[in-house]
């Protein structure tokens, strides 16, 4: 993966960031432990190039930003998890330790 998983992760949507200050590939894991799936597929899901209109990262890969809300929801949440719900979306990035913070 590139460096930008050792940076500040959020996730940014309708004027609201969602942070972590901890590689998103090493949240909620000891050492040893493999990356949990969750967070597999949203590093997958916002580094995939074709998506850069609904999803993308930051310049600097510091955050990501969710251009498209209702796109997101409704075409990849269901490619890469089982389900469309934002909102469950948000909740399992919170699981992770990201918060809301004011853009």
């Amino acid at each position: 993966f590139s460096a930008r998983d050792a940076r500040e992760d959020t996730a940014q949507t309708r004027g609201v960031v969602l942070r972590k200050r901890v590689p998103i590939l090493a949240m909620g894991m000891r050492s040893g432990e493999v990356t949990p799936p969750f967070l597999r597929k949203v590093y997958h899901m916002v580094d995939d190039a074709s998506c850069e209109d609904i999803v993308s990262w930051s310049e600097e890969g510091t955050q990501f930003t969710i251009h498209q809300a209702n796109e997101f929801a409704s075409e990849l949440l269901p490619k890469y998890f089982k389900h469309s719900n934002f909102s469950s979306f948000v909740r399992q990035l919170n699981s992770y330790g990201f918060r809301k913070v004011k853009n």
